[in-house]
């Protein structure tokens, strides 16, 4: 590249040349003047911010940059006067409102791509694609964007682009001037889902986006230029390309800050067939994905071997909510990513009936440096296409169809061959039936005795029926939990269950047939039938109790299951040949 100039010194010289402010301001410029000054008194700071205001929302940005006017600002009375101009235009008429007001300010000449590598050309006019305004308030510089509309804060406190290095335009400067780097504000992002646990029943969504500094700057900037209609429409349509069926609440409500900048939306939603039904497994689900994430995830390609621009600056904190009756039985789960260019971190966990995901994500630098790309491009692909943005919950329907769960019905198959096998091989080993006698060592079947024989003769329907009602053998029950420990641990109390429900209703037809066939052994088995029962349902209870799954009906039968065992094992205690 060649260059008319010898030094940034001669560029700033040149452009001051062609770009002076107005110091003699008259007509409506003074007058807007005038009226800045009686409003502000001597309060600088409120001049400054008057004043920006006008030029950023009273001036509207629009260029005619050709001839002359590609370099050279058009005078500040006339762009006042027709309310619209370039960068250059609004910068130039800024800086004149601003030193009439006593208050020291020069444009400056930046790029808004280079930002600070504009120092790798050689001097030259044809660096800078922008023009800004750097003002000294209080003996501290205020840097300001006359082309931004609707910036929120108070005084000197407004947000300006990192953009990273300029050139002052200030008799006597000879170099480039660093540019402080901003401070960047984020968005705070929350939905709320509110609803029972049916796949049938109306789901409420709330919408709850807090703005700040910049990102506030940005979408006061989108509400006033789109309207709130329009906003509206525009959200309704985000969100109906995740759920087909969903209608609006109350409308958009924006609450707007100025002095703090900081803006804040409400939405609010109603959403039917929330969750889906899935007719194998007898579930209804429903899948959250942070898309507001993923949006800002480029897809890197093979082929890259220059720096990745990304959106910096950006900030956001994403809390998913899901509020229902009951609860959710989950295991917490934490991810995180640092890296030198952005940041990610996720949390799923539960309080009470509140489900909550939480994503904060942020892009550190403006780029992703060449050494980085594999590295990065391995950290969406994780995010976007693994499970790192995705989370999925579900819980089995009230009337779910029974689909068999072969495995466990060959399971519950085998064990109960194994154990008639076992209780045959037993009857036939032991002592032969005897003929009783009476005496004084024998008792009849019959008084307290028959409620031993009806107990034992009822175990089997009762142990079927729960089997039957607890859809023990049906997908739908194995699948209540899908993933992690909890449905591990699920899962393998299924089986512990099946198995000692099993045992016990082959085990009390065996007892059952000991005793109508007046076997001598019998004392000794239902005594084993009793203190089965006791260990199981106790072993039952710490299995649930560990799972979060105990309920007052299992902690009721257990204590039943110890009174009685208690009493008919003294009783069986008489049963004598």
């Amino acid at each position: 590249m060649t260059s008319d100039f010898a030094n940034w010194g001669e560029v700033t010289n040149w452009a001051l040349s062609i770009n002076q402010p107005d110091v003699n301001i008259k007509g409506n410029l003074a007058t807007l003047v005038n009226d800045l000054k009686t409003k502000c008194g001597n309060d600088k700071a409120a001049y400054f911010r008057k004043a920006v205001r006008v030029v950023q929302d009273e001036v509207r940005y629009m260029g005619v940059e050709i001839g002359e006017y590609s370099h050279r600002a058009n005078r500040p009375q006339k762009v006042y006067d027709q309310r619209y101009g370039d960068c250059k235009d609004k910068s130039l008429l800024l800086v004149s409102i601003l030193k009439a007001g006593g208050i020291g300010a020069n444009m400056v000449l930046v790029n808004s791509d280079l930002n600070d590598k504009i120092d790798q050309f050689i001097p030259t006019a044809n660096a800078f694609d922008h023009a800004v305004v750097v003002a000294t308030i209080d003996g501290k510089d205020t840097w300001v964007d006359a082309t931004i509309s609707n910036q929120g804060g108070d005084g000197t406190n407004i947000y300006f682009p990192g953009y990273g290095k300029g050139l002052v335009l200030k008799p006597g400067n000879t170099g480039l001037t660093t540019i402080p780097i901003p401070k960047t504000g984020k968005t705070i992002y929350e939905e709320k889902y509110t609803g029972g646990k049916s796949d049938t029943s109306k789901v409420k969504l709330d919408v709850k986006t807090i703005y700040t500094l910049d990102q506030a700057d940005k979408e006061r900037d989108k509400l006033a230029s789109s309207g709130t209609a329009t906003t509206e429409k525009d959200y309704l349509d985000y969100y109906s390309k995740i759920y087909s069926k969903i209608e609006p609440g109350d409308s958009i409500r924006v609450i707007d800050d100025l002095h703090k900048n900081t803006l804040v939306t409400i939405e609010s939603y109603r959403i039917s067939n929330f969750y889906k039904r899935d007719s194998v497994t007898g579930r209804a689900r429903a899948d959250f994905y942070a898309d507001c994430i993923s949006g800002r995830l480029p897809t890197v390609s093979n082929q890259v071997k220059a720096p990745i621009a990304v959106n910096y600056p950006y900030d956001l904190d994403y809390t998913i909510k899901m509020i229902s009756t009951g609860g959710w039985n989950i295991e917490g789960r934490h991810n995180s990513i640092n890296r030198d260019a952005y940041r990610f971190s996720s949390d799923y966990s539960t309080t009470g009936d509140t489900l909550s995901l939480h994503y904060q994500f942020a892009y550190l630098k403006d780029h992703i440096a060449i050494d980085h790309i594999d590295e990065f491009k391995k950290d969406v692909s994780d995010l976007k296409d693994g499970s790192g943005l995705s989370y999925g919950i579900g819980f089995p329907l009230d009337n779910p169809p029974f689909v068999l769960n072969t495995w466990m019905a060959i399971f519950a198959f085998l064990l109960a061959s194994i154990i008639v096998y076992l209780a045959m091989r037993i009857y036939r080993s032991e002592t032969p039936g005897i003929v009783f006698t009476k005496g004084s060592s024998f008792v009849p079947i019959g008084g307290w005795l028959i409620l031993i024989l009806i107990g034992l003769a009822l175990t089997p329907v009762i142990v079927m029926t729960q089997l039957y009602n607890g859809h023990y053998l049906s997908i739908s029950k194995w699948d209540t939990f899908m993933t992690g420990g909890t449905s591990v641990a699920f899962r393998a109390m299924l089986v512990f269950e099946l198995a000692g429900y099993i045992f016990m209703a082959c085990y009390s037809v065996f007892c059952l047939i000991l005793m109508l066939n007046r076997r001598d052994i019998l004392p000794k088995f239902i005594v084993i039938y009793y203190s089965f029962g006791i260990a199981f349902f106790f072993i039952d209870y710490v299995f649930a109790s560990a799972i979060g799954l105990a309920s007052d009906s299992l902690g009721f039968t257990l204590v039943r299951t110890i009174i009685v065992a208690g009493i008919w094992i003294a009783i069986s205690k008489n049963l004598r040949a």
